[in-house]
């Protein structure tokens, strides 16, 4: 009797569990940009003293995204080299000091800090990139110059990140 009462319990407690995986809706991300940023164009926000300070916040979503989540922090690293030397003629060499995979609210997720050098100028930055949706993905990127006064900001901003599904 005691095996039976056991199994029945385990499977009620697998349907269960098989039901808490089924459609959550379409995920959305939710953040908070800095106070005082404001927006130019579609997707990119200035500092309040722009121009005379450069720190922007760009947000964009790729729809048949497949390559994000296949990097690696180097031929991440290499990726951005590449795109400045063919699109601008910049050569520039990307330090990469952080590369995070992990998952919010069951999304993949992308943490990457970077610094580079364009021009003379010593540029930081964070990118957040998260699966919302099936090859779909969104990118906020933070940029400021190295020792800018946005550093704590923006990592605020990066820790307001969450997930919610929408039916």
């Amino acid at each position: 009797m005691k095996k039976r009462l056991c199994s029945i319990l385990l499977v009620c407690t697998m349907l269960l569990a098989l039901a808490g995986c089924g459609d959550k809706g379409t995920p959305e991300l939710r953040y908070e940009l800095p106070e005082g940023f404001t927006e130019s164009t579609d997707g990119m926000w200035y500092a309040p003293d722009y121009p005379n300070d450069t720190a922007n916040i760009n947000i964009m979503t790729s729809e048949n995204d497949q390559v994000t989540f296949q990097y690696t922090q180097d031929s991440f690293c290499e990726a951005v080299e590449y795109l400045y030397e063919e699109t601008y003629g910049y050569e520039v060499d990307v330090n990469c000091t952080e590369f995070t995979k992990s998952e919010l609210n069951g999304c993949k997720t992308l943490v990457i800090r970077a610094s580079y050098n364009l021009l003379g100028m010593e540029i930081e930055q964070i990118q957040f990139a998260v699966e919302v949706g099936k090859n779909k993905v969104t990118t906020i990127t933070y940029t400021q110059a190295a020792g800018g006064p946005w550093t704590d900001a923006f990592n605020e901003s990066l820790d307001s990140m969450s997930i919610e599904y929408v039916k």
